[in-house]
């Protein structure tokens, strides 16, 4: 049985007397309540709240895309790369801006890259897409794309290789803050103090190997848009495991409703 998604909101459905928004059997969810036209949220953080997106690939997976759309909200003063992620694995990759407003991109054993994608404006919108694993010609790369609200888009690869062993790299990706190290061989572990994101987001999804394993929106505190039960603060639901996903550093998210 396929995965059944519907925008008609469940009025008698209940489990352990919560009405429930999605059914699964076997631990495979089989039917999900999705909203067609559901309010828009941007979680902004000012450098301190991130999330955890709980996602680590295995061994084996190679080939993922992350997909965000994001507005960035501050100029960084210091000589550091504010970056975002640090997926895991063999693939190890990571966004992010510097003093001077240009991106760069993590890959593999290439760190913070200059790319030649134009710098990025304050109080615009854009949507982000970082791809790992893309082999041209027999070469191993990474993609960062970018486009505008306007629809002007930009893109650029760079080679890579992981000389380091692949168990060696498991820690989250994050949303708004970088994991603090590539060696994890301890577990999962917290973000790297002072390298956070001043940015406005809207969603995340994280595909891999083709399989959208993480699906996340922004919704404010009490909101029941896609769950029973109100969101505890600002935070991110996940629509595949339905579950809310808090804030898990330093102060608190703010929200804001987009049009």
């Amino acid at each position: 049985m396929g995965l059944i998604i519907s925008d008609t909101k469940p009025q008698g459905l209940s489990v352990g007397g919560s009405k429930a928004y999605g059914m699964a059997i076997d631990g495979k969810k089989v039917w999900q309540y999705v909203p067609s036209n559901p309010k828009r949220f941007a979680l902004i953080s000012t450098r301190g709240p991130y999330i955890s997106t709980n996602f680590i690939p295995n061994v084996a997976d190679d080939r993922v895309k992350i997909t965000t759309r994001i507005c960035f909200t501050q100029t960084h003063t210091t000589t550091a790369v504010y970056a975002e992620g640090r997926e895991t694995i063999g693939n190890r990759i990571s966004y992010g801006i510097d003093k001077n407003n240009a991106i760069r991109i993590s890959a593999g054993d290439v760190v913070n890259k200059l790319t030649t994608l134009p710098k990025f404006v304050l109080s615009t919108w854009y949507t982000y897409i970082l791809e790992s694993g893309i082999i041209e010609a027999g070469v191993k790369k990474c993609r960062l794309t970018i486009t505008k609200d306007d629809g002007t888009t930009f893109s650029e690869a760079i080679t890579y290789t992981t000389s380091s062993p692949i168990q060696s790299y498991q820690s989250y990706f994050f949303l708004f803050a970088k994991s603090a190290s590539n060696d994890c061989t301890g577990g999962p572990h917290p973000v790297l103090t002072g390298l956070y994101m001043a940015q406005k987001k809207e969603y995340c999804t994280i595909e891999c190997n083709g399989v959208i394993v993480r699906d996340m929106v922004a919704v404010p505190q009490g909101d029941t848009t896609y769950s029973s039960t109100p969101a505890p603060s600002n935070c991110m639901w996940e629509k595949i495991s339905c579950k809310y996903h808090e804030n898990l550093g330093a102060g608190a998210f703010t929200v804001e409703e987009l049009v």
